[in-house]
């Protein structure tokens, strides 16, 4: 079964061993923003959102928005 966007942007976040605050500080958004797109209540953010999420992760929003790409992120 594919995982979510939340699911994937999660993945990514513990990753890089961030908690759901420092994605948000570093990517300029809200902590409930995070929260509510990792849990699943928000399944359409704005792109300026992900561009922002991707930023501060150092993924492509091409790959952010690919599933498939959790396997290329390493720490």
């Amino acid at each position: 079964m594919a995982e979510s966007l939340g699911e994937h942007i999660k993945a990514i976040r513990t990753n890089l061993g961030w908690s759901e605050a420092q994605l948000a500080r570093k990517a300029g958004v809200s902590q409930s923003v995070i929260n509510d797109i990792e849990a699943g209540k928000n399944n359409n953010p704005r792109i300026k959102t992900l561009w922002k999420l991707g930023h501060a992760t150092g993924v492509s929003l091409s790959d952010l928005l690919n599933i498939q790409s959790l396997n290329k992120i390493t720490r």
